[in-house]
Order: C-alpha cells, then structure tokens, then sequence
C-alpha cells in the first residue's frame, strides 16, 4: 500500500491526514495492530473478557435483587461457563450462563437447560448462542486488552 501511494505522490498527504485525525503516525498505528493480531490469549483469557462483558458492562455489576413486595434484598450468585464472578459461593439466587468457550456446551439441549434451571429453587440458567462473529471480535478484544493493558504480574518481553 505504501508504495501505491508513494507512486501516486500520496503516501506523505495520507499520513499527514491520519496524524491530524488520530494524533498518531500511521505506522504507530499499524505497528499495533500488528502486535494485537500476533498476540497469544488463553482461554481463561477470553472467558474472563466474555464475564466481564456480561456481568459488568451489560449487568452493571449487579449483584443484588430487591423484591419490592417485602422489600428483601437477595444476592446473586453469577456464574460464566461453571466459575463464580465474585468467588462467592453461597447466594440467595444464582444465574449460570454457559458459553461455547464451556468444554460442555454442545451437550446442553433446550430441556437440559430448563431441567439444569429447575435443579434449585432460585436458579436460572442462561445458553449463550454460538454466534462465531461474536466469539472472533471478543477473542480480538481480549488481545486488545492484553496488549494495551498488560498484567504487571506477568514476565518483561
């Protein structure tokens, strides 16, 4: 691309205009990007980012119901692919969401969910659809987050 553009005298005004609208080089920004693609997630990783998108950012890190009627308060136990939210393990009501990142997924029919959310009083349990876009833009997202935010417990590179 670059010497498409350099050969149509372009390249220089393209990279001006790229600095001028994102406030970086475009080879900063490609570097990156190259750098996000080549990064290696595990699989915790994405589980971690897909919990954190449910719980968090979608459930506003709700963790408590209030019943009006006797205005009670019951703790929400939130649980992705079988592993609490919180570490909390005994709660007055509990949703489950398996995801297909769940070694278990494609064993859970529609009657095994309803049967798995009738198991104890106060549970739901929620199948997340395999939508393979959505699972290829939070594998990305989660090496995104990994690249630009990197665990300070973890080795220099």
């Amino acid at each position: 691309m670059e010497r498409d553009l350099t050969a149509r005298g372009m390249y220089e005004a393209f990279k001006k205009a790229f600095k001028t609208a994102s406030g970086e080089s475009w080879l900063e920004e490609r570097d990156i990007t190259q750098k996000i693609k080549a990064t290696d997630i595990a699989s915790s990783e994405e589980n971690k980012e897909l919990s954190n998108l449910l719980f968090k950012e979608l459930l506003r890190d709700k963790n408590k119901f209030r019943y009006h009627i006797n205005k009670t308060d019951y703790s929400i136990g939130r649980y992705l692919d079988g592993h609490t939210q919180d570490g909390r393990y005994d709660n007055d009501l509990r949703v489950e969401t398996v995801s297909p990142l769940d070694a278990d997924y494609n064993q859970l029919s529609e009657a095994a969910c309803i049967r798995k959310s009738s198991e104890n009083e106060g549970q739901a349990l929620i199948k997340l659809p395999d939508d393979r876009a959505f699972y290829s833009e939070l594998k990305t997202r989660s090496k995104h987050h990994r690249t630009i935010y990197p665990d300070p417990r973890a080795p220099a590179e």
